[in-house]
């Protein structure tokens, strides 16, 4: 996976955790509902949901990653696929640390 899907992951990720657990889709589904919009009024609803979302995911980001709140959203992006893939190989030599300290041969 090349850095490029690596970002596409982290954001359809992130957009789906930060809207999943929301209350607030729930919500402004009812008021679509009551309001009964249709054709362009409820695609540019849905749009306006969606870039609540990515928003409160890329606060949320940017808190995670070291220095995350003085970037560029584009930069924190690339900045997390790096962190997280450092994150990944800290984890792996911990492995394996962890099964050669303990007598383990995998």
């Amino acid at each position: 996976m090349n850095s490029v899907e690596a970002i596409q992951v982290l954001v359809d990720d992130l957009y789906s955790i930060t809207c999943m657990d929301s209350g607030r889709q729930t919500r402004l589904q009812g008021r679509k509902m009551k309001k009964k919009m249709v054709g362009q009024k409820l695609r540019k609803s849905s749009g306006r949901l969606r870039r609540r979302c990515l928003a409160r995911g890329i606060r949320i980001l940017s808190n995670l990653i070291p220095g995350g709140k003085s970037m560029a959203v584009g930069e924190l992006f690339v900045e997390a696929a790096c962190y997280l893939s450092s994150l990944k190989m800290r984890v792996k030599t911990m492995q394996a640390m962890i099964s050669m300290l303990s007598g383990d041969s995998q």
